[in-house]
């Protein structure tokens, strides 16, 4: 049955792609307009996970979309970091050229690399919401879950790994529409006033204004001595002289090899960031389903873990989402580990792809003989659509008939299909359609 509606679903949506492009409301009452993503998806009362044997804690619906959100709002403040505007800071106009492509490069290598300074700096208090790039440098952290606990240990500050993540915090800093991340008027001065930092690192560095650039450095600095007026030169774009003070800066201060593991962290982790930006699973007519059978997933992963300690077993996309949501519970995420698996299950992101395609195929292999059922798996709209509605089926242990099916696969298709209209709709006008 499955086969069967999965090949309808495929075809009729292929029709649809027309009705998709026009915007069409297909297979959609006027009555019945959803909202997208679903209120209920960011309700505090699903905040709490599903208990597991003894393993109360782990990531809830709730959450991963959260989760999900912030991804999202990292994959756009990297765009905004490498648009024309900072471009023309390091003394280009944006072009076609192989200069422009460098440029975009380097203009992120200076903005992450001085948000990962800010970070440190953050990490003395930790008791604040950070602004967005502090915020993206502690969920990589977090996502190296051996590395961030030494790092603790050096700098003395264990607590920010027993702070739980704060999603519902991060969530009313998101302008979901827009996709960006902002503090309230509370928590920007509040973080101003304890760090003594711009909450807004972006805008400091696009402003060009030596004066306000060198006042930010020279708070992080060690040696406030190699902040001066000397540093920017007249003539030389403010982007490359930013770039000049910064190694120095970075060399100065004796966290050099620190700086550059954390930004190689951040940049290993945005390849994940892109996965999310192109699945689109916030935006998805099933996205609930999506979530809670990637929780359910999630929990068998752990046991194969806990029942072949040795055997690297590799997450699939939708695994990986739930995994790293877990990681970013900090300590809570290392007693949940020691108490279910047995062992600090640590995440390697630094595994080349023909070690991780051994690793899958062991995983499918064993996941297959313990829970009779597939791995690896489609995690498009289309096929997602299918499963919660053969759930819901399955639910109410309704028989399906061939009429039946086709009707269902038609069914889905418009759904599917009406919400892709609604995505291509915000993307070309920057908001939803009415």
């Amino acid at each position: 049955m499955a086969f069967f509606v999965d090949f309808e679903l495929h075809k009729c949506s292929g029709k649809a792609a027309e009705a998709v492009q026009l915007g069409s409301k297909i297979g959609l009452p006027p009555d019945e307009t959803p909202q997208i993503p679903p209120l209920e998806l960011f309700h505090p009362s699903t905040s709490s996970g599903k208990k597991v044997d003894d393993l109360d804690t782990l990531p809830s619906v709730h959450d991963c979309a959260i989760h999900l959100e912030l991804l999202h709002c990292i994959h756009r403040l990297r765009n905004e970091v490498q648009s024309s505007a900072l471009i023309k800071c390091m003394g280009q106009e944006p072009d076609e050229s192989k200069q422009y492509k460098e440029t975009r490069a380097l203009r992120w290598s200076v903005f992450l690399r001085t948000a990962v300074i800010r970070f440190l700096l953050w990490l003395e208090d930790g008791s604040m919401l950070p602004p967005p790039d502090i915020l993206m440098v502690w969920q990589a952290c977090l996502l190296n879950p051996v590395y961030f606990a030494n790092l603790c240990i050096e700098k003395r500050c264990n607590r920010i790994r027993e702070t739980p993540f704060p999603w519902d915090e991060i969530h009313a800093a998101i302008d979901f529409d827009r996709m960006s991340y902002r503090l309230t008027t509370a928590n920007r001065e509040r973080f101003e006033q304890q760090c003594g930092l711009a909450s807004d690192l972006l805008s400091v560095i696009e402003s060009g204004e030596r004066e306000k650039i060198l006042d930010q450095m020279s708070a992080w600095l060690p040696d406030a001595t190699i902040v001066t007026t000397q540093s920017f030169p007249p003539r030389l774009p403010i982007g490359n002289a930013v770039r000049v003070l910064l190694e120095n800066c970075i060399k100065a201060s004796g966290y050099e090899q620190t700086v550059n593991d954390i930004a190689a962290a951040v940049d290993r982790q945005y390849s994940f960031v892109e996965k999310m930006e192109q699945h689109l699973w916030l935006r998805s007519p099933a996205v609930v389903g999506t979530l809670e059978r990637a929780i359910e997933r999630y929990k068998k992963f752990l046991k194969l873990l806990k029942w072949h300690k040795g055997v690297m077993l590799v997450p699939t996309l939708d695994i990986d989402l739930v995994w790293h949501t877990h990681q970013c519970a900090g300590v809570q995420y290392q007693m949940d580990m020691q108490n279910f698996v047995g062992a600090f299950i640590d995440h390697d992101d630094k595994l080349g792809k023909p070690i991780l395609k051994g690793g899958e195929t062991k995983t499918e292999e064993l996941f297959r003989m313990h829970f009779d059922s597939e791995y690896m798996r489609c995690l498009c709209w289309d096929c997602e659509a299918i499963w919660s509605e053969l759930e819901r089926v399955r639910l109410s242990k309704q028989r399906l008939d061939k009429g039946k099916r086709r009707d269902m696969a038609r069914r889905i298709a418009g759904l599917v299909s009406y919400y892709r209209s609604r995505e291509v709709a915000r993307k070309s006008f920057d908001k939803d359609p009415e």
